[in-house]
């Protein structure tokens, strides 16, 4: 329990939080004390109508019936007792409903700390983290599974109420016959080893339901992202098989941990009745009771002793609950570590507008074990254009996204005007970037929500027609039924994949920026569009920056500088003239083999 609560605090419980359920809990627990110890007298009058209340027990205290109504005669006094149990039944209703309403708002505050937590550090994360994690678990930690941790919240709730009704309950016996009371706690040890023992097979087997259920997440987002490859090869069987397979196994440990909380519960049922008879067998010979009260007090101390081994059952049940979601609390604590494979540098500097240029010193960068680039130099200059070239896998893409900072870099390897670029900090960096990627990343939204996305301030409609004619995309957004406020859809299904590029390059435009990164940015253009774009473009960058990632290699004839990459290594450098002079020159090879119509071999 102890851990469990310093884990919640650790995720963002504040234990301030948790005083007034706890105080609710246990008035809520005194009022239902005070309930039994009524029912003792109460109990006697109706016995035996000749026993004469002059007084109550009521925790400790003997308090005597006032005497203006013992003189009216018993039935009043059966009248104050009966109010009473009901003003105490009426306090427990009113403590519980208002603990359960404290709970309710702790819980859902919780849960929107703890997410917003998650959200932050995720984002804060480099790009590494999604790719070793995947989004389906980011996902889930995000989505279901902080519902799952905050919903076990209302069981420190339930702890506190079922411990505070158990110490009552233990008071009322005790008052009632000490002895007996010590003889009924004889099978407490048996219960508690019980208990441990199926905790301790609980959490073993919510450990593999972790597990499953993030097999699960990851399955199904995978599914439902390659919906039409799925379709198109006729394999909507096999992923209805595979998901069947994976949705049985979360079934499966999700039975058997409900089993064994239920085997629990049920052990409860069987020791309790076990105990009932153990005490009945003591009374019958002994006169513990019979000194003193008789019968009535019989029956109330083994109503007592039954709603005492309830609450305490109640304990048991929501330690039980608690320790299923031990291994979720450690793997959400564990991914909001600060793991130095996920971060990126935060310099405490500001970036100012570049003199010089970005020079890329000895740059080696892998994917785990996957070497990417190996000792990889570059200058690009103020104002100078660079292309990139190379096979599939050569590293291009890589390069733009160290720029970018999407990933960590060696100190001393990426300098900006001959400062390491990790002293600046990452959010004048990217101010100064616009990246047009492989992947067109599209809001389920409108056309105009999609373009001001991440603009600097307030964009106006003058605005964002003058980046949509830079990006050659006016025609297409005149024709949309409502134009700016046209939704596009899931990942943009109303827009093909060159507009989908176009509206990429318009919202990188939209940025102003002073580098603009281009990965492959008109790969799905017609030619006559691109030459359009392509012109559109260097009139816009004229005096930027640019990094391009090229494939098709005649449209970078004008660019300042190309570099050539094969496995992550520079294998030429040089303007297009200079690497065309060079007759068995890989980039001449790739262009002339590219304008015969056959596809450039990597190797």
């Amino acid at each position: 329990m102890s851990q469990t609560l310093r884990s919640f605090v650790r995720l963002g419980l504040r234990p301030r939080s948790l005083i007034f359920p706890a105080v609710m809990s246990i008035v809520a627990g005194l009022a239902e004390a005070g309930q039994m110890m009524l029912l003792s007298p109460i109990s006697n009058m109706v016995v035996d109508e000749e026993t004469r209340v002059t007084k109550v027990d009521l925790f400790s205290n003997s308090i005597p019936i006032p005497l203006a109504i013992s003189s009216m005669g018993q039935r009043y006094v059966f009248a104050l007792l009966v109010g009473g149990i009901f003003a105490f039944i009426t306090l427990k209703v009113l403590a519980d409903l208002i603990c359960s309403f404290t709970t309710t708002k702790v819980t859902q505050n919780f849960l929107a700390r703890l997410r917003t937590n998650l959200f932050e550090r995720y984002i804060g994360f480099s790009k590494t983290f999604y790719d070793r994690l995947g989004v389906a678990r980011v996902y889930s930690h995000l989505m279901s599974q902080s519902y799952e941790l905050a919903a076990q919240l209302p069981q420190i709730r339930n702890l506190m109420t079922q411990a505070a009704l158990t110490g009552c309950y233990a008071y009322v016996l005790a008052t009632i016959s000490w002895k007996l009371a010590l003889l009924s706690v004889a099978l407490y040890p048996v219960y508690k080893l019980l208990n441990s023992f199926i905790n301790k097979r609980i959490a073993i087997a919510s450990a593999i339901n972790y597990q499953n259920t993030n097999r699960f997440a990851e399955f199904v987002n995978t599914t439902l992202n390659c919906i039409p490859l799925i379709k198109a090869a006729n394999g909507e069987a096999d992923a209805h098989r595979r998901f069947v397979s994976v949705a049985n196994d979360v079934a499966r440990t999700e039975i058997d941990i409900e089993h064994r909380g239920q085997f629990l519960s049920v052990s409860h049922e069987f020791i309790v009745p076990l105990l009932a008879v153990g005490m009945l067998v003591a009374l019958r010979f002994s006169t513990v009771l019979h000194a003193d009260g008789g019968g009535a007090r019989v029956l109330v101390f083994f109503l007592a002793l039954r709603r005492c081994a309830s609450s305490s059952s109640g304990v048991f049940l929501a330690l039980s609950r608690l320790s299923r979601i031990n291994i979720l609390c450690d793997e959400i604590e564990k991914t909001m570590q600060p793991n130095p494979d996920f971060l990126v540098a935060d310099g405490p500097r500001e970036l100012p507008a570049i003199q010089r240029g970005i020079s890329l010193k000895g740059v080696s960068f892998g994917y785990g074990d996957n070497q990417v680039l190996k000792n990889v130099n570059i200058e690009v200059p103020r104002g100078a254009h660079i292309a990139l070239v190379g096979p599939t896998g050569s590293g291009k893409s890589t390069i733009l996204s160290l720029l970018l900072r999407l990933y960590e870099v060696e100190p001393g390897t990426v300098m900006v005007d001959g400062v390491d670029i990790r002293e600046y900090s990452l959010r004048s960096v990217r101010e100064r970037v616009a990246i047009v990627s492989q992947d067109c990343y599209v809001l389920n939204d409108t056309l105009r929500n999609n373009l001001a996305l991440f603009a600097r301030g307030p964009v106006d409609d003058e605005r964002l027609w003058s980046v949509i004619r830079m990006a050659c995309f006016e025609d297409r957004v005149k024709t949309m039924p409502d134009g700016l406020e046209t939704a596009i859809g899931d990942r943009g299904i109303a827009l093909s994949g060159g507009e989908k590029q176009r509206l990429a390059i318009a919202r990188a435009l939209l940025r102003d920026p002073e580098i603009l990164l281009l990965d492959e940015a008109t790969s799905a253009l017609d030619r006559e569009t691109e030459s359009r774009l392509n012109r559109a473009l260097a009139e816009f960058c004229r005096g930027r920056t640019v990094v391009a990632v090229a494939h098709r290699l005649a449209a970078i004839s004008d660019y300042d500088q190309i570099v050539t990459l094969r496995g992550g290594v520079i294998v030429e450098q040089g303007s297009y003239n200079e690497l065309m002079a060079r007759p068995d020159g890989f980039f001449r090879q790739s262009v002339e083999m590219q304008n015969s119509g056959l596809r450039v071999k990597a190797g």
